[in-house]
């Protein structure tokens, strides 16, 4: 019984990732994943119940304590990155529409690029936040 409560836990949560990562592509990431947070507390419970369960044993099966591990990973992971998801809070200082600050910046080939050569053009800035 633990194996089979083991292997849903590991599939409830790889699906969930699965159903996530497929929506992607597609431009549907919903704003609040209801699915994906209903994939990984099952995924929570059942594994919950695999280690107790194999933990009442008085040689507890390593496999399902492996996969159980890995559903809790899985789904504590999704848990953590969602809670990271937000933007700053504060009052945003540039909206759609407005007029470009004057800036430059050095790009990646190693050329000056001024905002001042954007005027009259629709300008898309993209930043994205790494540690790299």
């Amino acid at each position: 019984m633990m194996w089979v409560v083991a292997v849903a836990a590991l599939v409830s949560a790889l699906l969930g990732w699965v159903h996530y990562f497929a929506s992607i592509p597609r431009d549907q990431v919903p704003t609040t994943p209801i699915l994906m947070f209903g994939t990984q507390s099952l995924a929570l419970v059942l594994a919950t119940a695999a280690i107790i369960l194999a933990l009442a044993e008085p040689q507890p099966p390593m496999g399902v304590l492996l996969m159980a591990g890995l559903a809790t990973f899985f789904a504590v992971f999704f848990y953590f990155l969602y809670s990271q998801r937000r933007t700053p809070l504060g009052h945003l200082q540039v909206a759609v529409g407005d007029v470009l600050p004057d800036f430059s910046v050095t790009a990646a080939d190693g050329a000056v690029v001024h905002s001042a050569d954007w005027r009259g053009q629709r300008v898309l800035l993209k930043f994205f936040r790494g540690h790299w």
